[in-house]
């Protein structure tokens, strides 16, 4: 085992003392066991310890070198490594070496020493460092004045209503932003419908000039046994007005033993008479108070002979609820040609009879093509009706000349005079004019009749004192 050699360095400030690496003996000359103590501080060793041994070269109190006494080895009898008396030497018991309790008491003492020097170290270290640096002010404590029971529950008071304040300032500034926003989407959704209705009411006061258009919103609407008897017809009827997006149905027989035909309407606007204009309306399906009642010639010719005409329409009106003063029943008779001329003239007046009491009116078709023709001629005129109406409603009167109105001006001088006539003979009003003299035609010609006429008459009476604002009062040139 090697020789142990401990060196004790003390920190001790009393006087600087400036040491060399040479200052310290070769571990050559060292014996075992052997404790160098190094120190700084003025005073003597304890007498415990024996002198050390001094090099001439080394001041008295720097180095203090003890070695065993009583037989100790010296540094030139020190066994060499390896030898047998190097290997006995560190082999031997620890408790039968002369000095291991004398040695163990100085390192004791020197450890407690070195830590007295570390401290004195330390201190000395936090001097020399308060020499460059200045000193922190210590702060002063500060002092709070106390607070009394009653201050605390007011500043308690204080802050929640602080706190209240504040949730309450929260929620109106939130408040305030939903109803800016909720302001906002109103006006949105306001110019949106603005701009929707604005759009609906340009779309419905659009003039209609071509009756084909009217005929997206028309159905025509056959019975079961029209169907059956005339199947190519309908079917031809049904391509025909399905170009131009109309379309055929087919109904349970409204009216038995006979075949009708009506039509139904897709409502989408409404004609205001006193503004004159188009109104968007709900959308909605209504039956059109114009409907067909088919009659081969020879039963047209059987009602005649009996009758019963009259009684036939009439009984067609209630079946498909044709009422009030637009309804316009219409009669179309199949193979009229193929009756004798005697029998044909009974019809024709039996047909005429109707028209006047009923305003029933009359239609004749002899091949099938011209019965598709017929029926695809009045779905467009049941559409595009109102529209003729509204498209020549600022022309005047048809065939109203001012010679005729001078002679209703000699007749009647006043407006109110003539709406007291009318309303003095209600029947009568259609003819109240026709018996009127007129003079010279609108070429100034001498007019050979010089009745007013019943056609005029009727239709100035369906002018000033009609119920129908839409009932066409000119004649239709298309």
């Amino acid at each position: 085992m090697p020789a142990l050699h401990v060196i004790d360095i003390s920190d001790s400030d009393e006087e600087d003392l400036s040491l060399s690496q040479a200052t310290a003996p070769p571990s050559s000359q060292l014996s075992a066991g052997d404790v160098i103590d190094l120190s700084d501080s003025d005073e003597v060793p304890a007498s415990s310890s024996p002198p050390l041994a001094r090099s001439p070269s080394l001041p008295q109190d720097v180095l203090d070198v003890e070695s065993d006494s009583d037989g100790a080895i010296s540094d030139d009898e020190f066994p060499v490594p390896g030898s047998q008396q190097f290997t006995a030497l560190t082999t031997r018991p620890s408790g039968s070496r002369r000095t291991s309790g004398r040695r163990g008491d100085d390192l004791k003492t020197r450890d407690s020493g070195s830590s007295a020097g570390s401290k004195r170290t330390r201190d000395f270290a936090d001097d020399s460092g308060s020499e460059t640096d200045p000193p922190t002010p210590v702060k002063k404590p500060r002092r709070v004045p106390k607070v009394t029971e009653e201050q605390r529950r007011e500043n308690e008071t204080k802050k929640e209503a602080k706190r209240l304040e504040r949730e309450t300032t929260k929620l109106e500034k939130e408040a305030a932003k939903r109803e800016r926003e909720e302001e906002r989407a109103r006006k949105k959704a306001a110019a949106a419908t603005e701009k929707r209705i604005q759009s609906e009411f340009k779309s419905a006061n659009k003039l209609v000039l071509d009756r084909k258009q009217t005929l997206a919103e028309t159905t025509i609407v056959v019975s079961k046994s029209l169907q059956k008897a005339w199947f190519n017809v309908v079917t031809e009827l049904s391509e025909r007005v399905g170009e131009h997006g109309g379309k055929v149905d087919v109904e349970d027989d409204p009216m038995s033993g006979y075949d009708t035909v009506r039509f139904r309407r897709h409502i989408t606007k409404e004609y205001n008479v006193k503004e004159s204009i188009w109104k968007p309306c709900d959308e909605r399906d209504e039956w059109d108070q114009t409907a067909v009642l088919w009659l081969s010639a020879p039963k047209l010719a059987e009602h005649a002979s009996n009758g019963t005409l009259v009684v036939l329409v009439d009984k067609f009106c209630e079946s498909l609820k044709l009422r009030g003063i637009r309804r316009q029943a219409v009669i179309l008779v199949h193979g009229m040609v193929r009756l004798p001329s005697a029998t044909r003239g009974a019809a024709d007046r039996a047909l005429l009879a109707v028209e006047m009491a009923h305003d029933a009116y009359h239609m004749y078709a002899e091949r099938p093509a011209e019965v598709v023709q017929r029926l695809y001629d009045m779905a467009c005129d049941v559409g595009h009706r109102i529209h003729k109406y509204l498209e020549r409603s600022h022309l005047p009167v048809h065939r109203l000349t001012k010679d005729h109105a001078r002679a209703v001006v000699q007749a009647y001088p006043t407006m109110d005079s003539l709406y007291r006539a009318y309303e003095a003979e209600p029947q009568h009003g259609p003819h109240l004019l026709a018996r009127l003299q007129v003079e010279f035609t609108a070429d100034g010609r001498k007019r050979t009749r010089e009745s007013f006429g019943p056609a005029l008459s009727k239709r100035v009476h369906d002018v000033l004192y009609g119920e129908d604002p839409l009932k066409l009062v000119f004649k239709d040139n298309d």
